[in-house]
């Protein structure tokens, strides 16, 4: 852990941002050029945020949204004036930035692509996703392989999309190329949460690399995108996970900005998880070192979804809630009383129970 959690990272330090973007309606040119800047203008506030910041991550679709619109008028191209965007925002605030794109294919459909841009505003990584997810995704499977280049500071970097991660073969190819960190931009909606946790998890344990996965967050009309940014060391242990959730009787857990610190010639990792970012706040900003103990907190009602979980009813509160009715008309409504009374006492908000957890490495849900 470095000093201040991570703001005076170490000089072979790495530091991640992930953009957890309200999902946008690009219909047409004018909200094509609006996203951009607002992507744009995003860059700049994680520099202002983040003085030691190297690379900030934007989800798939975060300019072009969930519509899967195929039209030739927004579809974007390398030497295209959103990419040129991008470029100019990353030289002008001196970060590295992934972006994501629907590129015009003259050939076929559109391509799903992802690119990495360096900090003097050159095109340093171009990928475009192999797998679609068929049949909602009309775009064209890439057909230029997994790029592995130097990133910010030296760091050997990867990037896949999407689908491409539930395939281990695809994590298997950025080992074998060298990456230590793997990025994987989505635009997954909510029923996908728990494979996306878990192929995150597994992808990194399996290569013994960190991956670093963001996907769109918040509601465009029609659908639902699930935040869910994570960054997984490579035991697979969770470092960071940002939420935009699914609202239950208590707000869910809220988490932030994972520096990632590779130290010396033997590529050991060192962690510093920090917190607090909402879906109305894409950029996930560092505020406070972790503790040395990790602690698991729950309110009433609500499940928190992180390890060690706890639910906040007593075993009899479950018991009388799930009872089915028995017996006479009276013994049914004296059990309906006992359920009412039991429910209404078990929802009111109480004081927020923290507890040590036992866990395999430094994580930190709150």
């Amino acid at each position: 852990m470095n000093g201040l959690g991570g703001l005076n990272k170490s000089e072979h330090g790495v530091g991640i941002g992930l953009v957890q973007l309200q999902l946008p309606v690009t219909v047409t040119n004018d909200d094509l050029a609006r996203q951009t800047q607002v992507i744009v203008d995003l860059v700049a506030k994680a520099r202002r945020n983040q003085a030691g910041l190297d690379l900030v991550v934007f989800p798939e679709y975060a300019l072009h949204g969930l519509s899967m619109a195929i039209n030739p008028e927004i579809m974007c191209s390398l030497d295209g004036p959103e990419v040129a965007a991008f470029k100019k925002a990353c030289c002008d605030n001196r970060i590295w930035g992934c972006f994501s794109i629907m590129e015009h294919n003259p050939d076929g459909m559109p391509y799903n692509s992802g690119i990495v841009i360096d900090a003097a505003g050159e095109l340093k990584l171009y990928y475009r996703k192999m797998h679609p997810w068929v049949p909602v995704e009309p775009w064209e499977p890439g057909n230029i392989g997994i790029p592995v280049i130097d990133g910010p500071r030296g760091v050997k970097l990867a990037l896949i999309i999407c689908h491409d991660g539930m395939f281990p073969e695809m994590a298997r190819e950025c080992a074998y190329k060298g990456a230590e960190i793997m990025i994987r931009t989505a635009g997954y909606t909510a029923p996908i949460r728990e494979s996306w946790k878990f192929t995150n998890q597994s992808n990194a344990f399996c290569n013994l690399m960190v991956t670093a996965s963001v996907c769109m967050c918040g509601s465009d009309g029609t659908f639902d995108s699930m935040g869910e940014g994570m960054i997984c060391n490579f035991d697979g242990t969770i470092i960071a996970h940002g939420r935009s959730g699914r609202r239950m009787r208590s707000s869910p857990p809220k988490c932030g900005q994972t520096w990632c610190e590779r130290h010396g010639a033997t590529g050991a990792w060192r962690t510093t998880s920090t917190s607090s970012a909402t879906a109305a706040t894409p950029l996930l900003p560092a505020a406070r070192a972790m503790p040395l103990t990790p602690t698991c907190t729950t309110s009433s009602l609500a499940d928190t979804g992180c390890p060690g979980r706890m639910r906040s009813r007593s075993p009899m509160a479950r018991l009388a809630a799930s009872t089915s009715r028995q017996g006479a008309m009276g013994k049914h409504s004296s059990l309906q009383g006992n359920r009412r009374r039991r429910w209404t006492r078990w929802s009111k908000p109480r004081d927020t129970i923290s507890m040590p957890i036992p866990m395999p490495g430094p994580t930190m849900v709150h």
